[in-house]
């Protein structure tokens, strides 16, 4: 456990202390955690959003898994290859300069929508952060 402390004016009895641990955050189902133990490393799963997310963080950890599955892995190479063959190329300092141009959003995170993709340990505590969100099921 960490604790941070944040002191206003010099006195200590203005201080204003929280604690930043994993217990004080909501914890995942036991049923998901058991499901999640019974998977086997690279096992195929599927997803799907049963309810939009409203935190932001949990938002971007839903997209960082649903780029796992292959259709999207190759509709992001396809348009990272199209983006370096069509890049923009200006005189900057004298020497040429790609102009960065903004990434695809394939990965759109809207209710109901369903991805195939291989479990890792690495997944897990993402997977159980965004539990409630997701309803996950071997494929």
């Amino acid at each position: 456990m960490r604790r941070v402390d944040l002191y206003i004016g010099e006195k200590r009895r203005n201080m204003l202390s929280f604690r930043t641990h994993s217990r004080f955050r909501t914890p995942p189902n036991g049923k998901i955690q058991a499901m999640l133990d019974s998977l086997t490393p690279a096992q195929n799963i599927q997803v799907t959003i049963t309810k939009m997310p409203r935190r932001q963080d949990s938002r971007q950890t839903i997209a960082r898994l649903m780029r796992q599955d292959d259709g999207l892995k190759a509709g992001l190479r396809r348009a990272q290859e199209h983006r370096r063959k069509m890049a923009v190329v200006r005189i900057r300092g004298g020497r040429p300069f790609k102009m960065p141009q903004k990434r695809t959003l394939v990965a759109r995170v809207e209710e109901g929508a369903t991805w195939t993709m291989p479990y890792f340990p690495q997944f897990r505590n993402d997977l159980a952060s965004v539990s409630e969100f997701l309803d996950i099921k071997p494929a």
